[in-house]
């Protein structure tokens, strides 16, 4: 089993062809291209000779001016670029073998921006929560935009797939973290439509304010599922870091119902050698699980 290294790992605004040295000289070759880097012109190319298995992630390849990415805005402006930026993702995949573009479903409130912390990963949002009438909009705009990306993905011939979302602090600004959510989102759409990335930080996060069990939801959506992004968090932040021997999601990551899902470790701000330890310790545990 192929498991997936995200270039987060790396600082923001890193050149992400600096990354993929780094990566290539340690032997790695399967990798998400994630969203934390600075924009450079001639990606195409550039990502071509490196001659890597790919999966492109939500605000990937960088535009050259900054913007949040949310398809389920109420502003139609950023919706609408948000909706063009996915779509060109989508086709940049397609220019460059990438197999799957994973995308955020998008937020009720539009974020006044990034993090500015170095351990916490969430977005920053002004305080006021969303009402019920916001989050029925968004929703509405979310699974419309979804189903745009989804005939595009389709054309150009890559695999969608939608991640889900948590945090302890931010959640009433947030779609896509409940299982009911889930179960509405796939009376949508089916896996040939749109899959089911599922973060398992965030997931760790979701059951805590939702109070569900993780391996339940696992086992209720597993059929959706095609991709696994992996890290360790505290349970309170979205922490993105290193793997623990005694982590919760170890028996999710052998589940054998999961065996041909995409495995992404997904760190921030973490050394290039420890991100690249945790994909070998990853290959190793999926291997001897599938030997037993």
């Amino acid at each position: 089993m192929t498991v997936y290294l995200s270039t987060t790992f790396a600082s923001k605004n890193t050149p992400v062809t600096g990354v993929l040295e780094l990566l290539r000289e340690r032997g790695v070759t399967a990798v998400e291209l994630g969203s934390i880097h600075c924009w450079e012109s001639d990606l195409t190319s550039r990502l071509k000779r490196f001659n890597m298995d790919y999966i492109v992630h939500n605000y990937f390849p960088p535009p050259e001016e900054k913007f949040v990415v949310n398809i389920a805005s109420r502003n139609r402006d950023i919706r609408k670029c948000s909706i063009e930026h996915a779509k060109s993702s989508i086709s940049f995949c397609a220019e460059i073998g990438a197999r799957m573009y994973t995308c955020h479903p998008g937020f009720i409130t539009d974020p006044d921006g990034e993090s500015t912390r170095s351990d916490n990963y969430d977005f920053r949002f002004q305080a006021r929560s969303a009402n019920t009438t916001d989050y029925e909009e968004s929703f509405k705009l979310f699974l419309d935009g979804t189903k745009t990306l989804s005939e595009h993905a389709r054309t150009e011939g890559v695999t969608l797939a939608v991640e889900s979302q948590g945090s302890r602090q931010q959640y009433g600004h947030l779609l896509l973290q409940r299982p009911g959510e889930f179960t509405l989102f796939f009376k949508h759409f089916n896996k040939e439509d749109v899959g089911l990335n599922v973060n398992l930080g965030h997931l760790n996060l979701a059951s805590r304010v939702y109070e569900f069990v993780p391996s339940e939801f696992i086992s209720q959506f597993s059929h959706n599922i095609v991709a696994l992004e992996i890290s360790h968090n505290d349970g309170y932040k979205d922490d993105h870091a290193a793997l623990k021997s005694d982590g919760w999601y170890w028996p999710v990551i052998t589940d054998d119902r999961l065996s041909g899902v995409c495995k992404i470790f997904e760190g921030r701000n973490i050394p290039v050698d420890t991100a690249v330890k945790m994909v070998y310790w990853l290959e190793k545990v999926i291997g001897e699980r599938g030997r037993v």
